[in-house]
């Protein structure tokens, strides 16, 4: 039973059984319609059913529309079933591939939040930062010496 609502078994076969009979009477109206248009070729009348076309192909629609939500939830399942394996992959995926981004990006923000709570870095971070920037090739050895020179004394 469905908790969300619980006639849902009742509207389900209610919307089939209206669906299947405006698509086989819409269907009728356009077999007819058109039947009248195609026979009337050759001929110097006009066709005389042709209005049924304009009845039957809304009622096709509205009895298709109404069938397909008779339908919806087993397409969806469907649909979910198919896409769900295929999701779960990416995720694994992503997973196992991104650890060490995820990591260094957590880190970072740790420690920007770190900064702003405290206002400065620490001595270390300070330090670790300019043998970052020294492996980068960024700054040269004698620019290092005099930093670390700097920070060390402000000690």
């Amino acid at each position: 039973m469905n908790e969300i609502n619980p006639n849902t078994a009742e509207q389900k076969r209610q919307l089939k059984k209206w669906g299947q009979r405006l698509l086989v009477v819409g269907g009728l109206f356009v077999a007819v319609g058109l039947g009248s248009f195609f026979s009337s070729m050759g001929t110097f009348e006009p066709p005389r059913y042709f209005w049924c076309t304009f009845i039957g192909f809304p009622m096709l629609w509205f009895g298709g529309m109404l069938f397909l939500l008779a339908h919806l939830g087993t397409i969806k399942r469907f649909m979910a079933g198919e896409a769900a394996p295929v999701a779960k992959d990416t995720i694994n995926y992503m997973g196992k591939n991104t650890k060490e981004g995820v990591s260094d990006f957590a880190e970072a923000l740790f420690d920007g939040m770190h900064q702003a709570q405290t206002g400065h870095l620490s001595v270390a971070d300070r330090i670790h930062r300019l043998d970052d920037l020294l492996k980068q090739g960024l700054i040269t050895q004698e620019e290092y010496q005099q930093q670390k020179t700097r920070i060390l004394d402000e000690l």
